[in-house]
């Protein structure tokens, strides 16, 4: 007779969880036999199930032995329910009847839900696009199918649970946070102490500064290999930041000396010359061209030449010998002391480019340019 779908009978149900005076053997017996039963019984009517044939089951439900075998018996009676369908496949009926697996039984749980319309995407990761032809239905399940693993926090284009259409395009960024250490240097702060002991203008370095050491430790966040993000989390210092001193000095005495080297320097260049130690000076004009050939190499121009000249002349008259006998200025910057300009070179008593040179540097260091240290001696007196 052919299959045809029909009603399932209550009686195609066999109930033996009640029976308890029966041994397990005599028990699985009688309830294989009363399945057969209610099979025959059923070939009279619109129904026909399946065949089902060579079926073994091994019941390992919790309990008494009184129940080894029930759960096979009540399995085989229940084929009747799946007449819907008009088959039953018994290894899918009876699959996982001894798991303690959530999953369904007999459901293969990594099975990716599919469709008859097969559709193409193109998906950009790692660097590269990929061209995927599928016929799963979400973005989940295409990227699965494509071997394509999605990190916790990467950023994808698209939800996974989405569901995917011809042409669409989804892009995963990848981002990644890890933790960095790095060695840094802490610059030391400079400390300007007054000292009255110290004539106007002249500085000593008390304390050098000393640069410190820390490690510091960051959470670095990156997407797609740039960073994005970082985020301090350890600060180790190995070695402090030693602030350096250096005394400024006050005293008026300086002020003094600066005023006495102006008077002179309003006189002639005769004059200056005879305010020097016996020694003939170099001749104004030539170390004037010397200076102006030095302060190309500073970028500074015409302008700040001729404001050069006028602080000059007002403090040495541009002789390379000039001393001051009150102070002990020397110079054509008038050093205080002369000894400084030393570290422009050895000759600096006698020599009006390595007095010049010294001057160039401690305007530059101390007021920028020329034309600053001008405008201050201007206003009080000396630079």
């Amino acid at each position: 007779m052919g299959r045809h779908s029909g009603p399932a009978t209550s009686e195609s149900i066999i109930d033996l969880e009640n029976v308890e005076h029966i041994g397990p053997r005599r028990a699985a017996l009688q309830a294989e036999r009363e399945a057969v039963t209610n099979i025959e019984a059923l070939e009279g009517s619109a129904f026909v199930p399946a065949p089902v044939s060579d079926i073994t089951v091994e019941a390992k439900r919790s309990g008494t032995k009184k129940n080894a075998g029930f759960g096979a018996a009540a399995m085989i009676a229940t084929v009747s329910l799946f007449g819907a369908t008009g088959a039953v496949n018994a290894d899918t009926l009876f699959a996982s009847n001894d798991s303690d697996s959530a999953d369904t039984p007999g459901v293969n749980t990594a099975a990716l839900a599919k469709t008859d319309q097969p559709v193409t995407l193109t998906v950009k990761v790692d660097g590269e696009s990929q061209t995927l032809t599928t016929s799963t239905t979400t973005v989940h399940d295409a990227l699965s199918e494509a071997g394509i693993h999605v990190n916790s926090d990467d950023e994808v284009s698209a939800s996974m649970s989405d569901p995917i259409a011809d042409g669409d395009t989804i892009t995963i960024a990848r981002v990644n946070t890890e933790s960095v250490t790095e060695k840094v240097t802490e610059k030391y702060d400079t400390e300007e102490v007054e000292d009255a002991s110290l004539e106007k203008g002249e500085e000593v370095v008390e304390t050098e500064g000393v640069n410190g050491v820390a490690y510091k430790t960051f959470d670095v966040t990156s997407k797609d290999g740039e960073e994005t993000s970082r985020v301090e989390t350890m600060h180790v210092v190995q070695s402090e930041p030693v602030t350096e001193v250096v005394r400024v000095g006050t005293g008026e005495a300086a002020a003094e000396t600066e005023s006495s080297s102006d008077s002179d320097s309003d006189s002639d260049s005769s004059d200056s010359s005879s305010s020097s130690s016996g020694t003939t000076a170099v001749p104004s004009g030539d170390a004037q061209s010397i200076a102006h050939s030095m302060m190309a190499s500073y970028g500074w121009g015409d302008d700040q030449f001729t404001c050069l000249v006028s602080l000059w002349q007002r403090e040495s008259g541009w002789n390379a010998s000039a001393s001051n006998a009150s102070s002990g200025a020397y110079g054509i910057p008038q050093a205080l002391p002369g000894s400084k300009m030393a570290s422009a070179g050895s000759d600096w008593q006698t020599n009006p480019a390595t007095q010049i040179k010294w001057g160039l540097g401690y305007i530059e260091g101390r007021y920028g340019n020329p034309c600053n240290a001008w405008g201050h001696s201007e206003s009080v007196g000396w630079y």
